[in-house]
């Protein structure tokens, strides 16, 4: 079975009806780069065009969702399922809902952004993201397939495109695979082409898995995590209640917001990141951690800058009076190390 090109227009007998749509070719070549389209399945890119334009003219959406994820390297390997329900009003609100021991509830009006986790019970509010960046929204260049809580919506699905095949899928569906550019420097990207499900009743999602892989910040080590979504109940545009898209913390969450707007990567007991060097030159990798041994505290910071590994520790110890504190400093780098010891009077 295959779609006919003509004029700037394809016709699709997996569409309803045989639509016959605008190909957009030109729109495709700018976001992903002349070369990159060069061998572009034109039918796939102008399906793929068709979908972003279906969830871009949405007015409100609401689904469940079911992800499978299963991570590991060459040493241990886990599997994960969860359950989200998911609305979506125009243009920028949303309500991400999880129940169960790590449940979590994000919602934005469009004007703040609230967050709250059941284990520990954290809540947050800050300012609420660009229409642009709602959360939910799907992201190719940022691996969000892999992200918490899921993407339900796909109005960028057809961004940075480099490769795409169409094909037949199950009764009432088109399968499509993609593959897209990725960021340089990433920490989390896609390492294997996305799967796409497509309804062709609805020219929206009903399934997609892929591949991504995440490398911690300073460090050489690869995980990789294969992901499977499904997306069923959906209801589109209808009415949603206005009360969907408030929250009210609970009495006794711990208010955690961030009056800075920071973000990184949790990581057990510390986290990391990665930002730009002086005038946006170079990218700076950086993880710290701690951890208690017997009475001292110990906090370990790596840097990695211009390509240079730097690990600094630093051994913090009361003494059983409390009325001292005695700090030793070591500092690695690539030919060697540095090391030092000072004691700070308290009382």
């Amino acid at each position: 079975m295959f779609c006919s090109l003509a004029a700037g227009t394809f016709t699709c007998p997996r569409l309803p009806n045989r639509r016959t749509q605008p190909l957009f070719i030109g729109t495709t070549k700018t976001r992903c780069g002349a070369r990159a389209c060069h061998n572009l399945n034109m039918e796939a890119i102008a399906f793929l065009e068709t979908v972003a334009r279906t969830y871009a003219n949405l007015k409100s959406l609401s689904v469940e969702m079911r992800s499978i994820i299963e991570s590991g390297d060459e040493t241990s390997s886990s599997r994960g399922e969860h359950r989200t329900k998911a609305w979506f009003e125009a243009p920028d609100k949303v309500r991400i809902e999880s129940s169960g021991r790590n449940g979590m509830v994000l919602t934005t009006d469009g004007m703040d952004l609230h967050s709250f986790f059941t284990l520990p019970k954290r809540y947050s509010k800050s300012p609420a993201f660009s229409r642009k960046f709602v959360p939910g929204l799907f992201r190719p260049d940022h691996a969000s397939l892999g992200a918490t809580p899921p993407p339900f919506l796909f109005s960028r699905i057809a961004d940075k495109v480099t490769s795409a095949d169409i094909s037949a899928g199950e009764p009432g569906s088109v399968l499509i695979a993609v593959t897209y550019e990725q960021m340089p420097h990433a920490l989390l990207w896609l390492s294997s082409p996305v799967q796409y499900w497509i309804d062709s009743k609805t020219q929206m999602v009903s399934r997609m898995e892929g591949e991504t892989s995440m490398r911690m910040p300073a460090q050489d080590h690869t995980t990789k995590s294969k992901h499977a979504i499904s997306f069923v109940n959906a209801i589109i545009d209808e009415p949603i209640a206005a009360e969907v898209f408030r929250f009210t913390p609970p009495a006794d969450a711990v208010d955690a917001s961030d009056p800075r707007g920071g973000c990184g990567i949790s990581i057990g007991g510390g986290g990391g990141g990665s930002f730009r060097g002086p005038g946006r030159e170079g990218r700076f990798e950086h993880r710290h951690s701690h951890e208690w041994v017997g009475d001292t505290l110990i906090e370990r910071y790596k840097l990695r800058m211009h390509g240079i590994d730097l690990t600094f520790e630093r051994r913090l110890t009361f003494s059983e009076d409390r009325r001292e504190l005695k700090v030793s400093e070591r500092i690695i780098g690539p030919n060697g190390e540095a090391t030092h010891d000072l004691s700070l009077p308290l009382v």
